[in-house]
């Protein structure tokens, strides 16, 4: 029953317009960074920005505390990493529609041609994908999760360390640090900060999966593609002398046109 329900799910996600992208495009889509309006997508960036900026400070304020600014650190690189691939979407968002067209149109005219060593060359790389694609989802989705719980996690199960919070000897357990312009070890601030570390990582760990799987989707198809090339130039050493030139030739037509667009 799980298992129908997961492949219900994993269908749902299908894009017969894109054969292979299909999942990975949604994917964008649901965290804004692929045809959604430019003010929303702007927007977004904008609100990452500021607050990889306000982690930035934090990790200022705390450059006496070395260990602290470590575990800082590596959060803060993370999220630069992030902006920058989602930059590289929502500035160039022309030339990234322009090479899914093209892959999606490339696969259409493969396809089209139903020839059987070439459908299993692009069932077995498009199944090789959704494997990368929605494994990766799923290790992003179970470390940011853990990420979210275990300050939770820590003040329930250490006792000293919620006396110590108590005495006001230690801070309440935050998410990602981060500088706020309120008091953010005091309720309501606590609240709302928990709150908007927690939108944050979503967003951030969500676009990183969907950008990373998205890139691997394409490398996927371009060696794919050089396969499926490679075995029709085979079969061009395959015609004999009695068989008909004209479609000899166009056969030697298509596999440049192929090499084309791959090279391009």
């Amino acid at each position: 029953m799980l298992l129908d329900r997961l492949i219900s799910f994993a269908k749902r996600w299908e894009d017969p317009k894109s054969p292979l992208l299909g999942p990975n495009l949604k994917a964008l889509h649901l965290f804004g960074l692929w045809k959604t309006d430019i003010r929303v997508r702007s927007t977004l960036l904008i609100i990452v920005v500021v607050f990889v900026i306000t982690q930035i400070i934090d990790l200022y304020l705390s450059r006496e505390d070395i260990n602290k600014a470590l575990c800082n650190f590596s959060l803060t690189t993370l999220s630069v990493i992030c902006i920058a691939k989602s930059y590289s979407l929502i500035v160039h968002p022309v030339l990234w529609k322009k090479l899914v067209e093209n892959i999606s149109q490339e696969e259409a005219t493969q396809i089209k041609k139903q020839n059987p060593e070439t459908l299993s060359v692009i069932g077995n790389y498009t199944r090789y994908s959704r494997f990368i694609s929605y494994t990766y989802w799923i290790m992003v989705a179970m470390t940011n999760f853990a990420l979210i719980v275990a300050p939770l996690i820590r003040y329930l199960t250490v006792l000293k360390y919620r006396e110590d919070i108590a005495n006001g000897i230690e801070r309440y357990p935050h998410i990602i640090n981060s500088w706020f312009p309120f008091d953010d070890n005091a309720m309501p601030g606590y609240v709302y900060a928990s709150a908007i570390q927690i939108i944050m990582s979503i967003v951030g760990s969500g676009s990183l999966a969907a950008y990373d799987t998205t890139a691997f989707a394409i490398m996927i198809f371009m060696k794919g593609q050089l396969i499926i090339l490679k075995n029709n130039c085979k079969e061009l050493f395959r015609w004999e002398t009695k068989e008909n030139n004209i479609e000899f030739f166009a056969k030697i037509k298509e596999c440049h046109r192929h090499h084309d667009f791959l090279k391009r």
